[in-house]
């Protein structure tokens, strides 16, 4: 799998950014649509056919993904290589980040981040408790 990382929820400016970023390093990014936040992973990037998932109906139809992105087919080095090239390139942070899994590639895009978006809020109360 060629190293692909999908954006949900950025504006396009600041996705043309990150592209001049991405790109140079060798990996793909595919930005997803709202009306795909309700697809498995797997399906998003290709791995999965979207007739193997049954739906039980679209209950997150006006879910709002803020900056969200998933890093597919990395390894700790590219995770850092990547998180860097940000960093260098004045990208702001990225608060809501995720690897694809072998368990998680069967969630809905807008099920992760719900649960991406809950731990990140539960990190920053620690945080704020210390």
């Amino acid at each position: 799998m060629k190293k692909t990382v999908l954006f949900a929820g950025f504006p396009e400016a600041e996705l043309l950014s990150i592209y001049k970023v991405i790109l140079p390093l060798g990996y793909r990014g595919l930005k997803v649509k709202p009306e795909d936040y309700s697809k498995p992973l797997g399906v998003l990037l290709s791995l999965d056919q979207e007739s193997s998932f049954q739906d039980a109906g679209n209950l997150f139809t006006d879910v709002r993904i803020n900056r969200f992105l998933v890093m597919a087919g990395f390894e700790s080095t590219d995770i850092n290589l990547l998180l860097a090239a940000f960093r260098k390139n004045h990208i702001a942070s990225i608060p809501y980040k995720a690897i694809l899994t072998p368990t998680n590639r069967f969630w809905k895009l807008s099920d992760l981040y719900a649960e991406i978006q809950k731990e990140h809020e539960s990190m920053q109360q620690m945080n704020k408790k210390e």
